[in-house]
Order: structure tokens, then C-alpha cells, then sequence
């Protein structure tokens, strides 16, 4: 259920970020929406509203697997009051440590941004971006964001590349306005698709 709810609102965002800007030509192609001071409202509410949205998925996933486990007689034996602890264990290795380590890097990735950007007067990143990076990487889980980080460098250095031999951005930088979220949708499906062989699964906490 938490890989739908991350595709849900990866694509979502993504549908509403296209009534954005377009970066290479300094254009907007929906002018009537306004100056765009919305769009980064947009995004940090959407990242908030995401991270509750798993935060209550794991508490439900964790409700139901308790009531699962207290109705099956082996299942009795790892609850309290007959185990105190191994429950909690399993809940916090299994459903809350991914996203706790994928939120850390989230806010991390927030953080450097935000400096290096204001280092560099607004020079890499549109104020909405750094939001969908981070929304991305949280959504991905742990080792999902890993996935996340390879995907979106590759698709962006195969698009600057395919652009330079076509002349086009010749001498400039290709933004990476329109990669995060696609990349974020497409690292969730292969995450989803490696998550079935074994050796993925010892990447785990």
C-alpha cells in the first residue's frame, strides 16, 4: 500500500509541476496561473502531507499485523505479554526504520540545497525543486532512495549528452527541472520489480 500512496503522489505533483515553468526558455506556458510563488507552497506541502500520509500507513500496517498475529496461535507468542519486546522490533526494523533513514536523507538533501543555492544566488534549483528531490528520495524508502540517486543521474547525463549531440543546450547546463519526480516514479517501480530477489532484501536495516 505505501508504493501506491508514493506513486500517487509522485504523479500527482508531477501533473501540477506541469503547469510550472519551462526552465530552458524562461517561459510559462500557463501564464494565467500567476507569478509562481504558489509552486513551492505546493511542494513543501506535499512533501509534509506525504511524509504524515506513510507516517499513518505504518501505524495502520503495524495495526493490522498486531490484530493479525493476536488472532493466530503462534502468532500470540510474540506479543505481549508473552514477548515484551519482539513486536516493537519487528514494526521498527521492518516498517519504520526505511522511511526513518530516507527522511533523514531527505531533510539532509533539503538542507545542502537550500545553502548551495542561496550560496550561489538561486543558480542550480527553482525553489520548488529541492522539495520534489526530497519528496523522491523519502518516498523511495531505504535502499529505494540509492535507486532514486542512480536513476535520476543517469537519465540526466544520457539527456545531457543525447542534447550536445543534437546541438542543443550546446554550452549550457541541462536542467534538471523535470527529472526529479519522473525519476522518483520510475526508482519506485524498479525498486517494487528488485524488491522479489533475495540479495535486495539484505539491504535492508
Amino acid at each position: 500500500m505505501t508504493v501506491y500512496f508514493s506513486l500517487s503522489s509522485l504523479i500527482l505533483l508531477f501533473a501540477v509541476s506541469l503547469l510550472g515553468r519551462t526552465p530552458s526558455l524562461g517561459a510559462r506556458p500557463f501564464a494565467f496561473l500567476g507569478d509562481g510563488e504558489w509552486r513551492p507552497r505546493v511542494a513543501r506541502w506535499f512533501f509534509i502531507a506525504s511524509c504524515l500520509g506513510i507516517l499513518l500507513l505504518l501505524i495502520r500496517q503495524s495495526f493490522l499485523l498486531y490484530t493479525f498475529w493476536s488472532h493466530d496461535a503462534l502468532g500470540r507468542l510474540w506479543l505481549p505479554p508473552h514477548n515484551q519486546t519482539y513486536f516493537f522490533k519487528y514494526i521498527g526494523f521492518r516498517f519504520f526504520a526505511p522511511y526513518l533513514v530516507s527522511f533523514i536523507i531527505s531533510l539532509g538533501f533539503l538542507k545542502l540545497a537550500a545553502f548551495y543555492n542561496k550560496k550561489y544566488e538561486e543558480r542550480f534549483f527553482y525553489p520548488e525543486e529541492r522539495y520534489w528531490g526530497a519528496l523522491a528520495l523519502f518516498l523511495g524508502g531505504h535502499p529505494g532512495w540509492l535507486v532514486y540517486l542512480i536513476v535520476l543521474l543517469t537519465a540526466y547525463l544520457v539527456f545531457q549528452g543525447v542534447a550536445q549531440c543534437f546541438k542543443r543546450f550546446r554550452g549550457e547546463r541541462l536542467p534538471l527541472y523535470y527529472f526529479w519526480l519522473p525519476a522518483g516514479i520510475f526508482a519506485i517501480l524498479v525498486e517494487t520489480w528488485l524488491s522479489q530477489f533475495p540479495w535486495w532484501q539484505k539491504l535492508f536495516i
